[in-house]
Formats: structure tokens, sequence, C-alpha cells
């Protein structure tokens, strides 16, 4: 069992964006708290269950809510990177159920 706490997709995120400090704004920090809820929504209609416990699912959702961030400037697509990984999630779960 891994010792994630419930901060642990946010303190990946802010890393992911280069904030290191951890004295952000107040508004900053809510709005990228809503980008992982949104991104865990997101993730949800696409059909992966997600493991709070999971360290690959932490880094799965803060991946995806750094994407909507820097879409927000850019209307970029998502990487390839980020693809790769929430098809790689949703395969393991689609083997996962059909092996039982």
């Amino acid at each position: 069992m891994s010792n994630l706490t419930p901060s642990t997709k946010l303190d990946m995120l802010k890393a992911d964006l280069g904030f290191f400090d951890s004295s952000l704004p107040a508004v900053l920090g809510s709005y990228l708290e809503q980008l992982i809820a949104t991104a865990e929504d997101h993730l949800r209609q696409d059909g992966i269950e997600l493991d709070d416990a999971s360290v690959s699912d932490s880094q799965l959702c803060a991946a995806y809510a750094a994407w909507l961030y820097r879409k927000r400037a850019t209307g970029e697509g998502k990487p390839p990177m980020l693809q790769r990984m929430i098809r790689n999630r949703q395969v393991h779960l689609a083997t996962r159920e059909a092996a039982r």
C-alpha cells in the first residue's frame, strides 16, 4: 500500500507545471484543485476507474490536469504521452474485466 495523501495529485500537478514554491496564491491553488477534479471526471467518462491509492492513477490525473491548464492558452490537443497513458489504462481495465 502506498502512502499517498489527498494532496499528492496537487503536488504532482504543481511540480509538472513548475510551481515548486508552496506559497501559491489561494486562487491558483483552488483552480489547480478544480482542474484535478475535472481531470478525474473526464477520465471516469472515458471508462477509467481511478484508485486514490495508486501512484500511477495519481500521476495520470496530474498529467491530465496539467494538459487542461496548458491547453487553455494554446488550445492544443492531448499530447501523445497522455493519450498513451489513457489508452493503456483503458486496455488494462478491459483485459482485467475480460479475465473475470
